[in-house]
């Protein structure tokens, strides 16, 4: 009688991996369920919030020139320090503006020494003119008493006639000194008010931004030499869409986000009543409460004003995920995930006020894009 074939160690090895293997597909499709994160629906307030982009940039800004040409001998500041209103920040070579500014005073010193000179003549052609005048009344009586000739009478005539032109000559050679010394009075002011100029200060308190200047540069009037920034009165300028606008308010709270990292709170400041015709947007400036520690003119920045509260039932805004034109979550129900549609109304801080397709309890799949609907799963961790 034959013995019965034994089969192969090798086919019964496999014969039981693809038995394992059914046995764990089986166990996957008909009872084992994924542990996901739900988030629990309840009732809590939202923050209304409208974004915008901007970039930083101060309220006041001053470009700093010569008033005169010269050239420059000394530069007393750098980029970035801090200065007072009234500090000396450059000078220009004085020279020849204090040279200037000696002859002009020479000049008014000579012109009034002029006026005394003139004042002296002015007051002996007035005694002369006196005397001509008494001389001629004298005369006038005695030649009507017939006691001296018509030539006699004609000469006195004569005599007081050259007082009164010479005494209306000092008169004016006064009154021209006296105008030549206020022109070189106003010259010498001149002259040294331009001296001044080779002085430049600071017009403003604030941090210097740029500096477009060397020693031994000429420099010309009205060339920017230095930028200064009123760095207490920094602000974020941000667009925000026409749409939004009707919610923003002066003097509502914001969160300004700097692209380096850094996160401020600041103040609606002002708003612009003009849209851009071609992106309908508005600007916004929101001033920062309190100034970044290192301030960088132009970065760039995320702006979030808060413009209100709304109450209901709020779920994280990462919940939803929109289907078909809807709006739609996952909910847990009977150990499988399904999807509800749902209207969302106020969103703020990362979250969404569901105005309708959920109560309050539902279990609401965190990570909807990690978990198919229908699918079955069981609650890994509960929160909000």
């Amino acid at each position: 009688m034959s013995q019965p074939r034994k089969l192969p160690v090798k086919r019964l090895a496999v014969a039981g991996v693809v038995l394992l293997a059914a046995g764990a597909l089986a166990f996957r499709l008909l009872g084992y369920a994924t542990p996901i994160d739900i988030l629990l629906v309840a009732e809590d307030v939202i923050h209304q919030e409208v974004k915008g982009p901007g970039s930083v940039s101060s309220d006041v800004e001053v470009n700093v020139a010569s008033r005169i040409s010269g050239v420059v001998q000394s530069v007393l500041v750098q980029e970035g320090d801090h200065v007072k209103e009234g500090q000396l920040l450059f000078t220009l070579d004085e020279r020849d503006l204090a040279a200037k500014a000696a002859a002009s005073r020479s000049g008014a010193a000579a012109a009034r020494q002029n006026v005394a000179v003139a004042d002296a003549a002015l007051e002996k052609a007035q005694a002369d003119l006196a005397l001509a005048r008494a001389n001629y009344a004298r005369d006038e009586a005695v030649f009507r008493a017939g006691h001296i000739s018509q030539a006699a009478f004609d000469s006195a005539t004569a005599s007081l006639r050259v007082a009164e032109s010479a005494e209306k000559n000092a008169r004016a050679a006064v009154g021209a000194r006296r105008e030549e010394t206020r022109r070189t009075e106003d010259e010498a002011r001149y002259a040294d008010t331009v001296k001044t100029h080779a002085q430049v200060t600071a017009p403003i308190a604030g941090l210097v931004t740029r500096r477009q200047v060397e020693v031994g540069n000429t420099v010309a009037p009205g060339t920017t030499l230095l930028r200064i920034v009123d760095d207490m009165a920094v602000a974020v300028a941000t667009r925000v869409d026409v749409s939004q606008m009707g919610r923003v308010q002066l003097g509502q709270p914001a969160r300004i986000k700097l692209v380096s990292g850094a996160e401020s709170s600041g103040t609606v400041a002002r708003i612009s009543h003009e849209a851009d015709p071609a992106t309908r947007d508005q600007e916004v400036r929101v001033r920062f409460d309190t100034p970044p520690a290192r301030l960088t003119l132009n970065e760039e920045a995320e702006v979030i004003i808060r413009v209100g509260e709304a109450r209901g039932l709020v779920i994280a805004g990462s919940a939803v995920v929109p289907h078909q034109g809807e709006d739609t979550v996952l909910v847990l129900r009977d150990g499988r995930t399904t999807r509800v549609s749902i209207r969302v109304g106020a969103v703020g801080q990362g979250k969404v006020l569901v105005e309708k397709g959920l109560a309050a309890g539902d279990r609401v799949v965190a990570r909807p894009a990690q978990v198919k609907p229908g699918a079955r799963a069981r609650p890994m961790a509960t929160g909000q």
